[in-house]
């Protein structure tokens, strides 16, 4: 008979301990699991913090362009109308890449653009869909000699790696805004 009470009396203590153990389990899981929530939360918050960071300071950019193109049509009896436009068009990286397209340095000219449109500049966007139409009918010339038909032939292929689409008459940059 004592030995009965005493397996009874372990046994209850037993479940006791294992309902409690399974109570602090529970909640350490729970604790973990906010720990994990909350750190998630404040990494993601940081990073987008830094990618607009950066589309601020484009767009900063931007507009000093645009204040200083109107300070230059206003003081300038004869403003240089494509300095002018230029500079109301775009940042630098979207000039930089008209100047190396007109240099014939097109795949230079791609790269720069695609640096810009990573960014969320759309003239960039729009800039890669033109030259590449210009490209394409120029290499049909027939008066094109082999090695600019190459280097247009190279420009395009790395051009297609952008996969800029167009949907009702406006451009997209399928790719994720990368924060540069």
């Amino acid at each position: 008979m004592q030995a009965a009470l005493i397996y009874k009396s372990t046994t209850e203590i037993d479940s006791e301990d294992g309902n409690a153990m399974l109570g602090t389990i529970r909640k350490k899981f729970v604790d973990w699991a906010i720990v994990v929530v909350l750190f998630g939360g404040v990494l993601y918050a940081a990073t987008t913090s830094w990618q607009n960071d950066a589309r601020l300071k484009t767009v900063s950019e931007d507009i000093k362009g645009i204040k200083r193109s109107m300070i230059a049509m206003l003081l300038d009896p004869r403003p240089n109308k494509s300095e002018i436009l230029k500079g109301l068009l775009s940042d630098a990286t979207f000039s930089e890449g008209v100047k190396k397209f007109k240099a014939g340095n097109y795949t230079a000219a791609y790269q720069a653009w695609g640096a810009s449109a990573s960014s969320g500049n759309r003239d960039s966007v729009y800039a890669i869909v033109v030259a590449t139409d210009l490209l394409e009918q120029k290499v049909q010339s027939a008066s094109l000699s082999a090695e600019e038909r190459t280097k247009i032939q190279d420009a395009l292929k790395f051009a297609e790696k952008f996969n800029v689409r167009e949907k009702a008459g406006s451009y997209f940059w399928p790719q994720p805004y990368k924060g540069r």
